[in-house]
């Protein structure tokens, strides 16, 4: 992960945390660790499953609505070998090229949750906004040379989800979750 993500998941961690610890005594707020894999999809569908989590931090405003801060972080990468066929002053030449390309992903999302619940159990649907701070690393490499591309960038975009939770006890709870982008 890049220094500028750590610098900014720790901001916002704190910015998450310091305020839970004043609120924990009104049992309507909650923390939660989602932890989870990226799955990539489409154009990066060669990119390999990388490690999803999110902490959040809500408020159950009544028992069927609920309201979400996320911040998470999520990667993916690929390394592979290409063939490549170069022609020097008319003679042919058989050689690789090895690329290696990491994305590493900060989201931080709204979210409002309606919660349906079910016994022990809560079966839930979400949906929210949010910035994805994206920092992005491509390496070429070949037997006579080599380079690196570097950048990052702010995408905002929208979500939705559905899910569950199991109510282990009053004040513990499962939540699995995947996302698939």
């Amino acid at each position: 992960m890049k220094k500028n993500s750590i610098i900014v998941m720790s901001f916002f961690l704190v910015c998450l945390v310091i305020p839970f610890s004043a609120l924990a005594k009104d049992e309507r707020f909650y923390i939660a660790a989602k932890p989870g894999a990226y799955f990539p999809q489409d154009e990066l569908e060669d990119f390999d499953t990388g490690f999803n989590g999110e902490l959040a931090l809500g408020v159950q405003l009544n028992k069927n609505l609920a309201a979400e801060m996320n911040l998470g972080y999520f990667y993916t990468g690929i390394e592979q070998e290409i063939p490549v066929i170069m022609t020097i002053n008319g003679n042919t030449f058989f050689t690789s090229r090895r690329e290696k390309v990491n994305i590493d992903v900060l989201p931080v999302n709204f979210a409002l949750k309606g919660i349906f619940p079910y016994k022990k159990r809560e079966f839930f649907a979400l949906g929210g906004l949010g910035a994805y701070f994206v920092w992005a690393e491509r390496k070429i490499s070949m037997p006579s040379f080599s380079w690196k591309i570097d950048g990052n960038d702010i995408v905002f975009g929208a979500y939705v989800g559905v899910g569950i939770h199991y109510n282990v006890t009053k004040h513990f709870s499962s939540e699995p979750k995947a996302n698939i982008s």
